[in-house]
C-alpha cells in the first residue's frame, strides 16, 4: 500500500500507535519462558541475554556484541572478558535438556498466538539444520554433518518443525545428542504440532525416507508427502514408466512396499522449461527429470497404480492431481525460507559448550517467529504494512530487553531504597 493512502485515510497514525504495542506483546510472550529458565542460574537475566541478543543482531561474537555495547554507550571496553566470562560460566551450570525445553516453551507459546489469530495451517514440515564446529573440548553433543564427503568434520545438529498456513512459522526444536532417530524426531514433532492444530499432510525430504519414519506417520493417522531418493529400485520404475509411455513425459503412480510400510510411488515430470534435454537411452538424465514423490492417500476413483496419455476423463482428473501434489511438496521449501531468515541473525559462538551454543540457535527461531508472526498479524489480520525486516525486528528485541532491564533494576532500587526507621515499635498499653 502506497504511503500516500496511508496518510488519506489515516491508517499512517493507526499503523503507528499498533505496531509497538502488537510487537511488544508477541515479544513479552516469547521471551518470558526463556528469561524463567535464565532466572534460575543468575540474579541478571537480562544482562546475559542482552549481549547474546546483540551478537545475533550484529552476527559477530558475544565478546565483539559486548564491546559495541559499551562502544555505543561512550564506555572504554575493559571488561568485556569478564562480562564474556559471567555468560559461559552462567551457561556451563544449564543443562542442554533445559535450554531445549526453554526453547520449546517460546515456540509453543508463538504458536499460541498464531492460532489465535488464525494463522495456522495443517501442513507440518519436519527438517534438519546443521552447524558446522571444530573444537576438541566439550565434544558431547557434536555428530559428524556431512560424513560423505569429508569424514571428520563435525558439528552441531538440530531438527525443526514448522507449521505451513497464511505464514510459516516454527513450532519445534529437537537437538541432536548423536543418538536420536529420524522417527522419533518425527514423532515428538507431531505430538507438539497436533496440539494446536489437526496435521493433515507432512512434508519431509529424502533424508527422512526410512520405514520406522512412515510407519510412524501412517500410525498418526496423517497423510505423507516425502521426497524419495532415486536408488536403482526407484530408477527401475520411472525407467519402466518412461518407456511404456513411448518415452511422453507424464506422471505415473505406482504401489511400493517399504517393509511392512506400503505407500503410493508418485512419479511427476518436471516442469518442460526445468528438464535436461536428453536422448532415449539416457538414464541418468531422464530419471532426473522426474520428481519422485511417496503419498499415502490418493482421491477416490484413481486405482492404485496408473499411467496414460490421455487428457480427459480419468486421466485429467489424475494428470490435475499429480501435478497439484507436486506442487504442494514445493510448500517445503518455507522450511528452508525459515532457515535462511535464521541466519540473516545468527551470531558467531566460539565457547565451547553446547547448552550456550544451542540456546544460542533457538533464540535465533524465536526471533524468526516474531517477525514471521508480527508480519502475518499485519498482513492477515489487521490488513496494514509494518515496513520491518527480521534485522529490524532483531533491534526491537534488543530493545526491549534493555528497558526490561532498566525497569527490573529501578525497582529492585527503590525496595532497597525504602526508610527504615531507627526508633523501637511502640508499646502497646492495655486498655
Amino acid at each position: 500500500m502506497d504511503n500516500k493512502y496511508l496518510y488519506i485515510y489515516g491508517l499512517k497514525e493507526i499503523k503507528d500507535l499498533i505496531l509497538p504495542a502488537v510487537l511488544t506483546r508477541i515479544i513479552s510472550e516469547s521471551l518470558d519462558p526463556i528469561i524463567s529458565m535464565l532466572e534460575k542460574h543468575t540474579d541478571q537475566p537480562e544482562q546475559t541475554l542482552k549481549p547474546i541478543l546483540w551478537a545475533t543482531r550484529l552476527r559477530t561474537s558475544i565478546k565483539n556484541a559486548i564491546e559495541e555495547m559499551a562502544t555505543r554507550k561512550g564506555n572504554d571496553p575493559v571488561n568485556k572478558e569478564s562480562r564474556q566470562y559471567r555468560i559461559t560460566r552462567t551457561f556451563a551450570k544449564i543443562p542442554v535438556a533445559e535450554v531445549e525445553r526453554a526453547i520449546n516453551e517460546a515456540l509453543a507459546g508463538q504458536t499460541a498466538i498464531a492460532k489465535r489469530y488464525g494463522l495456522l495451517g495443517k501442513t507440518l514440515i519436519i527438517d534438519q539444520k546443521e552447524k558446522p564446529a571444530w573444537h576438541k573440548v566439550h565434544t558431547e553433543y557434536l555428530v559428524s554433518i556431512n560424513p560423505k564427503k569429508k569424514a571428520n568434520h563435525k558439528g552441531h545438529r538440530f531438527y525443526v518443525g514448522a507449521f505451513v498456513g497464511k505464514i510459516a512459522l516454527i513450532n519445534s526444536y529437537i537437538i541432536d545428542n548423536g543418538r536420536i532417530a529420524r522417527e522419533e524426531v518425527v514423532e515428538r514433532a507431531l505430538t507438539k504440532a497436533e496440539k494446536f492444530s489437526a496435521i493433515e499432510r507432512i512434508l519431509i525430504d529424502a533424508g527422512f525416507f526410512k520405514r520406522d519414519v512412515y510407519r510412524v506417520i501412517w500410525d498418526s493417522g496423517s497423510n505423507v508427502l516425502g521426497a524419495v531418493p532415486k536408488n536403482s529400485l526407484i530408477t527401475r520404475i520411472i525407467m519402466g514408466h518412461h518407456r511404456s509411455l513411448s518415452h511422453h513425459y507424464e506422471p505415473g503412480l505406482y504401489s511400493y512396499s517399504f517393509g511392512d510400510v506400503s505407500f503410493r510411488l508418485l512419479v511427476v515430470p518436471r516442469p518442460k522449461e526445468k528438464r535436461r534435454v536428453s536422448n532415449d537411452h539416457d538414464v541418468r538424465r531422464i530419471v532426473k527429470n522426474y520428481v519422485s514423490l511417496a503419498v499415502f492417500r490418493v482421491p477416490e476413483g484413481i486405482p492404485g497404480e496408473f499411467r496414460t496419455r490421455g487428457g480427459r476423463g480419468l486421466a485429467q482428473l489424475f494428470k490435475e492431481w499429480a501435478y497439484r501434489t507436486a506442487e504442494d511438496y514445493r510448500k517445503r521449501a518455507w522450511v528452508e525460507v525459515l532457515l535462511r531468515l535464521e541466519s540473516l541473525v545468527g551470531a558467531r559462538i566460539g565457547a565451547h559448550y553446547a547448552s550456550l551454543r544451542f540456546f544460542v540457535f533457538g533464540l535465533e527461531l524465536v526471533s524468526v517467529n516474531i517477525y514471521m508472526l508480527l508480519d502475518g498479524i499485519f498482513r492477515f489480520f489487521l490488513f496494514l504494512p509494518h515496513g520491518l525486516s527480521v534485522r529490524l525486528t532483531a533491534i526491537h528485541v534488543c530493545r526491549w530487553v534493555e528497558k526490561i532491564g532498566v525497569l527490573r533494576s529501578i525497582s529492585f532500587l527503590s525496595l532497597n531504597s525504602m526508610p527504615i526507621s531507627s526508633k523501637p515499635p511502640p508499646k502497646l498499653e492495655a486498655t
